[in-house]
């Protein structure tokens, strides 16, 4: 996990997920960053806005070879 608390828009957790697709890493972020959200009271007031994953090209082609 890599936290940017001062991005543009508000903070932004990064995650680093291999997965078999990308729904498949989407979710796993997805229930990661609400499992974090709903654990502890600090975290009240955050909501999850948005999930999203970026495919990663090099590492799949890295993997074929």
């Amino acid at each position: 996990m890599t936290p940017h608390l001062n991005a543009p828009g508000g903070p932004v957790l990064g995650l680093f997920v291999a997965a078999g697709s990308l729904e498949e890493a989407e979710r796993a972020a997805e229930a990661a960053c609400l499992n974090t959200l709903n654990s502890d009271t600090c975290f009240t007031g955050y909501t999850l806005v948005r999930c999203a994953a970026a495919f990663v090209g090099p590492f799949y082609e890295a993997e074929l070879q």
